[in-house]
């Protein structure tokens, strides 16, 4: 039997582990031809001579690792970006992507969030500090009394949520009694998301 390509197997298992994580699924002996310019004869050849040496587990259809076994594809998808919101002044709204990756879903649920690091010291009492990882449920609703990201007149900040009726705004405010900030009172209000946990940054 002619000997198979170390360089091709390691190709094979990492294809397999970058598809499966970014799909949910193991991919077809189809999908690992086209990626690795092979046939699918050789791709099928490769896996089982791959799952005769314990590289992989491979059952004639689906392809396991270490990395996908470990995988929930259920968990809830997330984007961390590379800005702070700011527990203080706000800041102009601008999103950078720094890497999305996959929260265990027994901790986080399934519903989309994103991360941020908090900036500022006006949401100390609620007990998020400068530094901190804000994971936040992506949503466009909240209840009174929820932390929420807040964009307001072109600018993003974190503060907890209130209403006045009366005069038709919304109340964003401050969690820090030494510093006194002032309530923030206005009728341009976009809600970006809801705290979900903290992340402390010790």
């Amino acid at each position: 039997m002619r000997k198979k390509n170390p360089d091709l197997m390691e190709k094979i298992r990492k294809f397999a582990e970058e598809f499966y994580v970014e799909h949910g699924r193991s991919p077809y002996k189809s999908e690992f031809a086209e990626a690795l310019g092979i046939s699918k004869g050789t791709a099928t050849k490769y896996l089982v001579e791959m799952n005769a040496l314990g590289m992989v587990d491979y059952d004639g259809h689906t392809v396991q690792t270490e990395v996908t076994l470990k995988y929930n594809p259920k968990g809830a998808d997330s984007t961390i970006l590379d800005n702070a919101v700011a527990c203080g002044p706000g800041d102009p709204e601008e999103e950078h992507v720094l890497e999305r990756v996959r929260l265990p879903e027994a901790i986080f649920g399934t519903s989309p969030k994103f991360i941020l690091q908090a900036k500022g010291d006006s949401m100390v009492d609620a007990g998020i500090e400068e530094g901190d990882w804000l994971v936040i449920d992506q949503q466009s609703t909240a209840k009174e009394g929820d932390i929420i990201v807040a964009l307001y007149e072109g600018v993003s900040n974190l503060k907890y949520l209130f209403y006045d009726t009366e005069n038709g705004c919304a109340i964003l405010r401050s969690a820090n009694k030494k510093r006194n900030y002032k309530d923030i009172l206005t009728k341009d209000l976009k809600i970006q998301g809801v705290l979900h946990s903290v992340i402390k940054n010790y």
